[in-house]
């Protein structure tokens, strides 16, 4: 019988042994490789209320040490805005909440609002909704927002904005947008509020951020107007942000979300399937996000 060997250019190594090592090494290799994609795939997918969607989230830098005069302030690099769906029991009491209607005189104007309390236990946070041009404080009834944000242990104040709803007007008769919302805040007895902006609203939340930073305790615009008009003003303000916007708003969610990335402390949240008003194309996803947010702030 004849042996053939061959030297492999490693002392010790001859060729019927190389083989097998070479086998192992790559199968490794596509072993990691698998691996990775797989984790890269999931990440990227979750599955809430039984339904698969994708979801981009972006976060940013995060800012050490003093957040906006807030010690502990919440950075949200570090936090999975849905990681954790809504637990099933308050799923299953949020039908129970109580929408109470009611109204408040600011600058001589009646301003209508509808709020919701949690039932037995004081409020963990105190959040804010404003709305959007083509909306009103019903819209989140309707959605279920109110109902959800009481079941989770927050007070939820959703206002008519002057004009619009049942709160007098006339639309855009409100010259200094930070002093109404300082004295609509004032007026409700709200601290340091949580303040939830989409689109028109912008007009009014921002003016009241940039001014009193130290007052919003977190900040969830959805493709806000003006958004240009502050961004000199951002990167000082430490206010933990979730900006949302719907994949298919290509024109105000696409610029809102350019100038308020300059906000330091934020996360981005993108909504699939979803136009301007992204929360009314995924309102579970949405919920979701206030979820996690509100629970760790």
């Amino acid at each position: 019988m004849i042996s053939v060997s061959y030297m492999t250019g490693v002392s010790g190594f001859q060729g019927p042994l190389v083989w097998p090592r070479v086998f192992w090494v790559v199968g490794g290799v596509l072993t990691v490789v698998v691996l990775l994609w797989f984790f890269v795939f999931t990440r990227e997918r979750k599955v809430i209320g039984g339904r698969e969607f994708k979801l981009s989230l972006e976060d940013s830098d995060v800012v050490v040490g003093n957040m906006g005069g807030t010690e502990g302030a919440l950075r949200l690099g570090t936090l999975d805005l849905t990681g954790r769906p809504i637990p099933q029991e308050l799923e299953a009491s949020k039908d129970s909440s109580i929408i109470a209607e009611r109204t408040i005189i600011i600058g001589e104007k009646k301003v209508f609002y509808r709020e919701s309390l949690p039932q037995q236990q004081p409020p963990k946070q105190q959040v804010l909704l404003l709305h959007g041009v083509s909306f009103s404080s019903q819209t989140w009834q309707e959605l279920g927002t109110l109902h959800y944000l009481s079941a989770m242990g927050h007070r939820a104040v959703a206002v008519d904005l002057p004009g619009y709803g049942q709160s007098e007007g006339p639309k855009g008769s409100i010259i200094d947008p930070a002093s109404f919302v300082e004295q609509l805040i004032s007026s409700l007895g709200l601290d340091s509020p949580v303040i939830i902006s989409p689109s028109m609203s912008g007009g009014f939340s921002l003016p009241y951020l940039t001014a009193h930073p130290g007052k919003v305790r977190g900040f969830v615009p959805v493709a806000p107007v003006k958004t240009q008009l502050y961004a000199d003003k951002y990167p000082s303000i430490k206010t933990p942000t979730v900006i949302v916007y719907g994949d298919g708003d290509t024109g105000l969610g696409v610029d809102s979300l350019k100038n308020l990335s300059l906000l330091p402390n934020h996360a981005v949240v993108k909504l699939e399937n979803a136009g301007h008003a992204a929360y009314l194309n995924q309102p579970q996803v949405w919920h979701t996000i206030l979820y996690n947010f509100l629970e760790n702030l």
